[in-house]
């Protein structure tokens, strides 16, 4: 008999949980599409040529134009997974992420193409529980491979690598003292903790998702350790832990901004009605042609501009709706809340689990989520 996993109610996929479905198809093209964008060779003068890469794009754009279609999200989702086989077994910890998530997103897809043939909302529904634990695994994994001494020593942590990169990016001096050393360390560390841990929680999972987000986005301000594509992962899976109408109180916010300023709403729609196809093929032809086009560093600046722009929009506007939570004494469910796992989506939890306790038991720590954490075995 064919499984079949649990078709979401008709409250769990209503109206304002489609339009959340949506917003989230199109952040996580979006984040395929800043990896590819960046992954080309050395040399910059030289095009995007690796068929593989120019694969994500194609299948990122095609979600961006139209991210209410469950086809084209699993079909980005097949092509990540394609990908990532490929590159085995040498990828980053956020591409592995992406790979378990994608590959619970064809799971749901695969198993229940009935309930999810007319919009993203009934498969978002279903993948969101187990991408959730997905996320709360991974980043609890990488949590856990700050706590060691190396990380926590001020001579030697990765954390004080990356915030000198920060520092001399935005003008601020670094810090020279052990204590403010320590300090740094110790901010980071309580950080990395705590976003797990307030996820989990009903009652805290804004703060966390707030935290999350302006924590990553710093980390990703620096053009020299560029980071976007994983702060846009992270980004795109907080999503998954806010509360299922947002998207519908962010479009309630641009019907007020339309009554304000009617003028500028309309620019705005009437730019992105028409030209979003023309800027879809501008932004490939940019991440394909690289330096060809405007020369390596102005091709470097603008890379950063795009994704930094674009990090930047999603965090405002994201903080800008959960403000409007605030004194609620219990938000809103998440998307698919209370919805049982499939069996498929309970072996790629023990998989991922297995994969990220892997350093702990004597074996690698490649793409095993200890990023930054100065935690090797290899």
């Amino acid at each position: 008999m064919k499984p079949e996993l649990h078709t979401p109610t008709a409250s769990q996929i209503s109206p304002p949980v489609g339009l959340t479905s949506r917003i989230f198809a199109f952040l996580w093209a979006s984040a395929h599409i800043f990896h590819a964008w960046h992954k080309g060779p050395a040399d910059l003068e030289l095009p995007l040529t690796d068929p593989l890469l120019i694969l994500v794009l194609l299948a990122g754009f095609v979600v961006l134009l139209r991210p209410s279609s469950p086809h084209r999200l699993a079909l980005l989702a097949g092509t990540q997974l394609v990908v990532f086989a490929f590159q085995l077994p040498f990828v980053a910890n956020h591409w592995t992420l992406a790979a378990f998530v994608n590959a619970g997103i064809l799971c749901s897809y695969l198993v229940s193409r009935r309930s999810t043939a007319g919009d993203t909302a009934a498969l978002i529904a279903q993948v969101a529980p187990y991408a959730r634990v997905a996320f709360l695994v991974a980043y609890g994994a990488s949590a856990l491979a700050k706590l060691n001494t190396t990380f926590l020593h001020p001579d030697h942590s990765c954390a004080l690598d990356l915030m000198e990169h920060i520092a001399a990016f935005l003008g601020f001096g670094v810090p020279t003292s052990d204590p403010a050393r320590i300090a740094v360390i110790g901010t980071v560390t309580v950080v990395e903790v705590a976003i797990p841990l307030l996820l989990l929680a009903r009652r805290t999972r804004l703060f966390g998702i707030a935290l999350a987000a302006l924590f990553h986005l710093v980390l990703a301000v620096t053009p020299t350790v560029l980071v976007m594509d994983f702060t846009a992962f992270i980004l795109a899976l907080l999503l998954l832990f806010a509360p299922a109408d947002i998207g519908d109180r962010l479009a309630a916010e641009a019907r007020a901004f339309s009554r304000r300023r009617p003028t500028v709403a309309g620019v705005i729609r009437r730019l992105w009605t028409r030209g979003r196809l023309g800027l879809a093929l501008f932004l490939l032809g940019l991440a394909i042609g690289r330096g060809m086009v405007f020369g390596p560093e102005p091709w470097v600046v603008l890379t950063w501009t795009v994704l930094l722009l674009y990090g930047t929009l999603v965090v405002f506007f994201g903080l800008l709706v959960l403000n409007s939570y605030r004194g609620e004494f219990e938000p809103p469910g998440a998307i698919g809340a209370g919805l049982p796992l499939h069996l498929a989506h309970h072996l790629l939890i023990v998989a991922l689990a297995v994969n990220a306790s892997s350093p702990y038991i004597g074996l690698k720590t490649t793409s095993s989520f200890t990023m930054f954490s100065n935690l090797r075995t290899e």
